[in-house]
């Protein structure tokens, strides 16, 4: 059902380019390589997989950070395993690449999905490329969904942003829009990348998503 989707098949697509046959692109198994796999292999797997070396155990919540720590040394102190935890390697860097086009027969929109190389939480330039991102595309007033909504019309909706993978982290540039359309929406989606370079962020830009950034972070540490 999921692969009837055009987000799917344009997901899939966006990670074969991204990624190649690396393990990291396979987000969704064949039915046919689901149905091979049998409950011993399924018991294997975890047992070599979910192991106490190696593993990071993340508590949040209401709580008190010895007695959390307590508990969780008494419930898990037995837990012993002569396998250490596996960490995904590294995805290839993400290169230029020509246009792909995906044929979906019947279709009426296009799924138009752009990506590149960002930057990892960790770097020094991450807070700025936050902000470059919600001057792009990473909010309702970026200048991306003002251009292809709000003043022409051809999507409901456009969203940049990273996504974290070992080692590294990729942005994410993505709309739907009608078929009749696609050649003008991807135009215009190259025009205001372009524009981040050549018209750089004002400080009145900045400023405002600076504070926007803020409020979201403030928020969601209450909410926790």
């Amino acid at each position: 059902m999921a692969r009837a989707q055009p987000r799917t098949v344009a997901r899939e697509a966006l990670q074969r380019k991204r990624f190649g046959d690396h393990p990291i692109g396979l987000e969704m198994p064949a039915g046919e390589a689901v149905a091979a796999v049998a409950p011993e292999q399924v018991r294997a797997l975890h047992a070599a997989g979910v192991v106490p070396r190696g593993s990071t155990l993340v508590l949040v919540g209401d709580i008190d950070p010895a007695e959390a720590v307590a508990a969780a040394g008494a419930v898990l102190g037995g837990w012993e395993s002569a396998s250490t935890a596996r960490a995904l390697s590294a995805p290839p860097t993400v290169a230029a690449g020509p246009l792909e086009l995906v044929h979906r027969a019947g279709s009426v929109q296009s799924q138009l999905r752009l990506t590149a190389p960002a930057v990892r939480r960790d770097e020094p330039g991450y807070a700025a490329f936050q902000l470059a991102n919600l001057v792009f595309g990473g909010y309702f007033s970026s200048r991306w969904m003002e251009n292809v909504r709000e003043d022409k019309g051809y999507t409901y909706g456009a969203h940049s942003g990273p996504e974290f993978v070992p080692g590294g982290a990729v942005l994410g540039v993505e709309t739907d829009v009608a078929s009749d359309v696609t050649a003008a929406a991807l135009l215009e989606t190259r025009y205001e990348l372009g524009r981040m370079v050549a018209v750089p962020p004002s400080a009145e830009e900045i400023e405002a998503r600076a504070q926007m950034a803020t409020d979201i972070f403030l928020k969601g540490v209450v909410r926790s």
